[in-house]
């Protein structure tokens, strides 16, 4: 480990202290934050402290304790309710200033509403010319018009069209000016490798077209399926409504209808959770 060099990172992703002031966090947040300590050594992380606010929420089944001696300390700055909390962007651009300051690498990544102020950090940190790593995590843009922008109307629809503009923008200028960014899709790579100064691409085998089943392979596999034993769907991911899990639902449902036996499984929790309960048992599935 390299225990000079000082890695600086600013997230929106919240932590929050158990009884005797350990950091907790998300189960896989935790695993990415110990395995980028374990190639870069310590690791500064500033981040919402929700101490006050009760449990840590989690993507995943559980939280993990991440205490000192895993390579990962934090700093805790006041969580935000709204883009307007004022106070609140005081005191967290007071934070991020003595932070950079004393940082080697400031890594950031796109944000988030109510967290945009962050963006501070990475523009402190190029005015001093400290070297700087932005990721551009996933679609965030696809994401946020589907589950976001999409389903609100009216004036609200206006408002939130014109902040993902500028969420996009954002983006854009960061890593017009970031030492290194790292794009984490494909998506992420068509819409902002032209913006990008140095870029590099993440790849996700897990993504690959080469490994999912083809569509003749998987006629193949329900002509041999036995009456007794049906097609077996899976899934293992966050239950919101960009995984599309209500139309995984809606097509087992026509299956049914033409007496094709399938059963699907849905490991996972999330805000769709009960909703997709509901679906499934008004189709009968």
């Amino acid at each position: 480990m390299n225990t000079s060099f000082r890695y600086l990172l600013v997230t929106h992703i919240p932590f929050s202290r158990n009884a005797q002031g350990v950091p907790v966090v998300d189960g896989l947040w935790a695993r990415d934050l110990m395995g980028l300590s374990q190639a870069m050594g310590p690791i500064r992380v500033v981040a919402p402290d929700t101490t006050a606010l009760g449990a840590t929420s989690t993507w995943g089944p559980n939280a993990e304790e991440l205490p000192a001696s895993s390579g990962v300390t934090f700093r805790g700055f006041p969580p935000m309710r709204s883009a307007r909390s004022f106070a609140a962007r005081i005191a967290i651009r007071h934070i991020l200033r003595e932070e950079i300051q004393n940082a080697d690498l400031v890594h950031t990544s796109n944000l988030f509403e109510p967290y945009t102020c962050l963006s501070y950090a990475h523009d402190f940190a190029v005015k001093l010319g400290k070297k700087t790593l932005f990721v551009i995590a996933e679609d965030f843009h696809d994401m946020l018009a589907w589950e976001w922008v999409r389903p609100s109307r009216g004036i609200q629809r206006w408002r939130r069209e014109r902040t993902l503009n500028n969420l996009d923008a954002r983006a854009r200028k960061s890593a017009g000016s970031a030492s290194l960014t790292l794009l984490h899709t494909p998506a992420a790579v068509e819409r902002f490798r032209l913006s990008a100064r140095r870029s590099l691409m993440i790849r996700q085998p897990g993504h690959e077209e080469w490994q999912v089943i083809s569509a003749s392979a998987l006629i193949t596999r329900i002509d041999s399926l036995s009456t007794e034993r049906p097609l077996q769907l899976i899934t293992a991911c966050r239950h919101a409504s960009l995984k599309g899990l209500d139309l995984l639902i809606r097509a087992v449902g026509l299956l049914k209808e033409r007496n094709v036996r399938v059963e699907l499984t849905l490991y996972g929790s999330g805000p769709e959770t009960d909703s997709l309960r509901r679906l499934a048992t008004s189709l009968g599935d």
